[in-house]
């Protein structure tokens, strides 16, 4: 295997930059290139690598403009890498559910994790400007158990797709519910991490997954990166987020501002909203910088046809803050705690009705 791996590089590649640094880990630098040859050269090899050692492999790669440091490219391809299941079987999600389900006497009972619903709102009126899907765990005794305590534990034990999967397609049955009984048609974002975003096979099961429930459009369903996913190349990134948006899958960047993101991701990543980090709104009333700060996203927003969602709003003075700042929606305790389905459509979807 290994010998066919680096003759399969250096066919493709040549020879002069590659490099056997683990005993099955192989590094290939590809300078002076542009990105659809780099890509290209890069299917050629995924495709004939996998077709000879199905499920064996993992291959991760990244491009970047201009001036690099090969030694971040390699860590970037390296996590890229990790993100791939070396064996992707067949009812994944089915299995991952029950290894986590508990046998009680309903399947409602049997689901250890379920999605909660926070509201986001037009801080203008008070009127629903969507929600975004939380996931929640049970555990055996019935009780709530928030996602800190096992999103980590999933992260490192590779389950973390999974879940992504059984929360997209737990949001999009609960969306064809509502539609079917009449309600308001809401627009949901759906958190997915980093190992999912990279992992090359997980675009075909979104649309696999979306292809259950035909009656609800693809922009009704939005996928919420954090801003940590703005530590891959901007070209990378890009690349990812275009192959999606392909298939009207739009993305929002989550808890923008909490670790200084680089604005010039604005310019080449299209992204449909961008949520300020409740770092900002914390001391926005009382602090002119952060003021600023919120000014110059939301206009920036604006300018490139991005919707602006402030997050952790939890007081009326932050609300009134930003909205003399210039944005419009928020979520936060100050509206709604995240809800149960039930309690969210009671409160927010019946209304009208």
């Amino acid at each position: 295997m290994l010998q066919h791996i680096a003759k399969t590089l250096g066919d493709v590649f040549g020879k002069s930059f590659i490099f056997r640094t683990w005993d099955a880990e192989f590094v290939v630098l590809f300078p002076n290139t542009i990105l659809e040859v780099f890509m290209g050269r890069c299917t050629r090899v995924r495709t004939s690598l996998q077709r000879r050692y199905p499920k064996q492999i993992r291959i991760g790669y990244t491009w970047a403009d201009g001036v690099f440091s090969a030694r971040n490219l390699v860590r970037e391809a390296q996590s890229i890498m990790r993100c791939e299941n070396v064996q992707d079987l067949s009812g994944e999600r089915t299995a991952f559910l029950e290894e986590h389900a508990m046998h009680r006497d309903t399947p409602e009972a049997r689901q250890t994790f379920v999605a909660y619903f926070q509201p986001k709102v037009d801080m203008r009126d008070g009127s629903l400007a969507g929600a975004e899907a939380l996931v929640r765990g049970i555990d055996s005794m019935g009780n709530i158990i928030p996602p800190g305590q096992f999103i980590e534990t999933l992260e490192k034990n590779g389950s973390i797709r999974e879940l992504d999967l059984y929360m997209l397609e737990s949001v999009l049955k609960q969306l064809s519910q509502w539609k079917s009984q009449g309600l308001p048609a809401v627009r949901v974002s759906v958190n997915i991490s980093r190992f999912t975003l990279f992992n090359p096979t997980s675009l075909a099961s979104i649309l696999a997954i979306q292809s259950h429930y035909p009656e609800i459009p693809a922009e009704q369903i939005e996928l919420e990166i954090t801003e940590t996913a703005g530590d891959m190349e901007k070209a990378t990134l890009a690349s990812i987020v275009d192959n999606f948006r392909e298939f009207g899958i739009e993305f929002d960047l989550d808890d923008f501002g909490s670790r200084y993101a680089n604005i010039s991701m604005f310019s080449s990543i299209r992204f449909n909203t961008i949520k300020l980090d409740r770092s900002l709104v914390n001391d926005l009333p009382d602090n002119e910088i952060s003021r600023m700060l919120v000014e110059n996203i939301v206009t920036i927003c604006k300018n490139f046809g991005m919707r602006c969602v402030a997050e952790g709003v939890e007081t009326r003075l932050q609300e009134a803050a930003l909205l003399k700042a210039g944005c419009i929606y928020a979520q936060g305790y100050y509206y709604s705690k995240p809800l149960p389905p039930g309690k969210f459509e009671k409160e927010f979807l019946q209304k009208g009705n």
